[in-house]
């Protein structure tokens, strides 16, 4: 007979942590194709997709249409106070159906990536101080209204992507095929133009690096060195007096196969980004991707729908200040959410069970996070409902023993399990109580996700 592991869960709902983090936001949005036509807008709201960040959009189809600058501002020799200079309306259809959703677009300013032989757009613009003038009135049409524009109040604007992935012998360029010396002045000039322009009403960041896997990995790759010399080159530059810039938020990358690993990556980046002076900047996790490689089998089973789901729930415990899963895109093959019929993966109820967590918005008390154990958990209220959320990523059997404390306005609960044996590819209700008799679950091996939803 299997070893039962108790684990004694005390939750106490008088006690409030904080609020509950952007965790489970994405990328793209919910209306894709050429078109739009391709609508999973329910799904988003099924959910509650907080930020989606604009990066790839449509890549590479249709990307000579969305959000690129080379796409909004296609002749970079016209007037960039002229509207007649922009073309936004493939982009305004983009970001209207977020908007209706109620996801808010984190904009990535710059370009997509680029893996043909010629490059086109991804290398510096012939002016910086033009380019920044061009993201000025980028933002004047999301906010406000400019070229018969919206008032989104967009707070996201991030400036290029991955411009340090090139590495002679390692990589073909695929991001940025200037210099860093040429990135450092794109961005100080772009940063502290926007933040004249717009002060706190926006805030701006980047560089969004490839990866700092040397603030975690026990031996140094070349590529490894290779980033994090070019981060901490980033960091001194806009720190210095004669260059300084605004950094409102540090982004960064990463992907990776252990769920663990996120964790400590975040809270080793954290300190990092401390270190250099910017402790009230935020950290956002702008790319990540749990196994990007996997087979469909693998994609469809539940023990995946755990492994994002402890992702999300660690995330919430570490230092991040947002996460985004790289993308619920219909052309990508790192899409292991919504499959390209419209069919729903595992995965997506780890989306949907921290989406409520979200909604609820104020984290309560459930105990310490522990980064060797192979479950996580995180409880959530608000005047009305509460609800836990919890991820086992090991085939052990458990027991949850839960307390409960500052439940008396709640009456009663139902607890959903998502696992191989009772519900493989939907929760279900596995059963009903009442919150006075108290709450014990048994999870009887492999890895699964469960919401215990209390009214």
């Amino acid at each position: 007979m299997a070893k039962v592991n108790v684990l004694r869960k005390t939750i106490d709902f008088n006690k409030e942590i904080g609020k509950i983090k952007p965790m489970h936001a994405t990328g793209a949005g919910p209306k894709q194709g050429n078109t739009c036509g391709w609508d999973i807008s329910h799904y988003f709201k099924a959910m509650n997709i907080p930020y989606s960040r604009l990066h790839d959009i449509e890549y590479p189809f249709g990307s000579n249409q969305f959000v690129d600058i080379h796409c909004v501002f296609p002749n970079f020799d016209a007037d960039e106070n002229d509207p007649a200079s922009y073309y936004f309306t493939s982009t305004d259809m983009y970001l209207k159906a977020m908007i209706d959703v109620g996801c808010e677009p984190f904009y990535r300013l710059g370009e997509s990536i680029d893996h043909t032989p010629k490059k086109m757009y991804i290398h510096p613009p012939k002016d910086f101080a033009k380019w920044a003038r061009i993201c000025e009135h980028i933002i004047r049409h999301y906010n406000e209204g400019w070229a018969d524009g919206f008032h989104y109040n967009i707070k996201y604007w991030e400036i290029w992507n991955e411009a340090d992935s090139y590495l002679p012998g390692y990589n073909q360029i695929n991001m940025w095929t200037g210099t860093k010396e040429q990135y450092f002045e794109l961005y100080r000039i772009t940063a502290n133009h926007l933040k004249n322009c717009f002060g706190d009403s926006i805030k701006v960041g980047g560089y969004s690096c490839c990866n700092l896997n040397a603030l975690i990995d026990e031996e140094q790759s070349e590529r490894g060195q290779h980033l994090l010399n070019w981060a901490n080159d980033f960091m001194e530059y806009i720190s210095a007096e004669e260059t300084k810039a605004p950094l409102d938020f540090y982004s960064y990358h990463n992907y990776f196969n252990d769920p663990k690993i996120p964790y400590k990556y975040n809270c080793e980046v954290r300190k990092w980004v401390d270190s250099h002076g910017f402790r009230d900047a935020e950290i956002i996790f702008t790319e990540w991707n749990n196994g990007p490689f996997l087979t469909h089998q693998e994609v469809t089973d539940v023990s995946y729908a755990a492994d994002i789901s402890y992702i999300f729930l660690s995330g919430q415990k570490s230092p991040t200040d947002m996460m985004m899963y790289y993308l619920i895109s219909r052309t990508s093959r790192f899409n292991r959410v919504i499959g390209p019929d419209m069919e729903v993966f595992p995965t997506f109820y780890s989306f949907v069970m921290f989406g409520k967590l979200y909604e609820l918005g104020t984290e309560v008390e459930s105990g310490e996070y522990n980064p060797d154990e192979d479950f996580a958990m995180i409880a959530a209220k608000n005047d009305k409902k509460a609800g836990i959320a919890f991820a086992n990523i090991s085939d052990s059997v458990k027991e949850l023993d839960f307390t409960f404390k500052g439940a008396e306005k709640f009456d009663s609960y139902k607890v959903y399990i998502m696992d191989h044996q009772k519900s493989p590819s939907i929760p279900s209700v596995l059963f009903e109580g009442k919150v006075a008799d108290g709450l014990k679950i048994s999870l009887t091996g492999r890895k699964c996700i469960g919401y215990i939803e209390f009214e």
